[in-house]
Parts: C-alpha cells; structure tokens; sequence
C-alpha cells in the first residue's frame, strides 16, 4: 500500500537518493519475509517495521505538512484580513498595535511564501503549518480587544444625564 501511495502522492516531496534507498529497503525486507521471515519473532518484525517507518517519517511528514501549509496560509490570509479593517474602530493605541500585526504577519507570509516556492517540493520547508498556526493564535488576542472596545453612550444618554423626571414622567432640566 505505501508503494502505491509513495509512487503517486508522495513521489514529488521524495528526493531522487531517498526513493532510491526506500526502494532498496522495501526489496529487501520483501525477500527478508520470504526467506528468513517465518522463522523470526515478533520483535524483529517490529524493529524492522520501525526502521522502515523512520525511513518513511520525513517524507510522509513534508507531504501533510505541504497540504496544511496551503491551508493555514490562506487562513491566516483571512484572519489578517478579518483583524485590518474592523481594527479602524479601535482606540489608537489597540489601533496601532493589531495594524502592526496585521502588516508584519503579511510580510513574514509573503516573503516566505516566496522562498518556499522557489524550493523543490522535496526539499526541506523554509516554514512550517505549525509557524502559521503560531502566528495565527496570537490574533486571537486582538480579537478579545475588538470584543472588549468600550461602547459609546448612546446618543440619549449623554442629553437625558443632565436632566430629571418629573411625577408626571416627563423630562425637565436640573
């Protein structure tokens, strides 16, 4: 079954040295079965399931990472978004701080974007899903600011403060 999936999804995140030995260990532990396997124990069934499994781990793990990474950077994309215009609200201070945020976040993610697609898709990542997930969590904080923003009296408020009900209901000046 890896075969299969290594020879389609994962051929393009594999090195050229990596298939090769893959291919290599793969044989080999075929004609280890069928020559000296049946007369093994279950532990060296296991060290040798291991050993393949650490061969296979860092290709498997560049593979899910380029599929979250597409994810996450689009959803940090919107979250920036999400945070930049509704910040235009804020105090100036909150203001200032999530625009700033907002601006490094897109220049961090633009510049690496573009150098992680300048590598094949076999080397090794200039970023990680879990940087952008990291980033991402930090506007959560901003969020809550945007939540918490004080309201504005309402616009009777500020007016009817000033004045007094009189025993008929009616409002009169203090």
């Amino acid at each position: 079954m890896f075969l299969l999936k290594f020879q389609s999804s994962y051929r393009s995140v594999t090195t050229d040295s990596e298939a090769e030995e893959i291919i290599k260990r793969l044989q080999g532990t075929e004609d280890w079965l069928y020559e000296d396997g049946d007369d093994e124990s279950e532990q060296v069934y296991i060290g040798k399931l291991e050993d393949l499994k650490k061969l296979l781990h860092p290709i498997e793990n560049r593979y899910k990472d380029e599929t979250a990474r597409k994810e996450v950077t689009k959803a940090l994309h919107t979250c920036i978004q999400e945070n930049r215009f509704p910040a235009d609200s804020l105090p100036p201070s909150h203001k200032k701080e999530v625009i700033d945020k907002c601006t490094q976040s897109e220049w961090w993610l633009t510049n690496l974007s573009k150098l992680q697609d300048s590598l094949a898709k076999n080397a090794t990542p200039s970023y990680c899903s879990s940087a952008i997930s990291g980033i991402m969590q930090a506007f959560r904080r901003y969020k809550a600011i945007m939540r918490s923003k004080p309201s504005l009296p309402k616009c009777n408020e500020s007016v009817d403060s000033d004045r007094k009900r009189d025993p008929d209901g009616m409002l009169t000046d203090c």
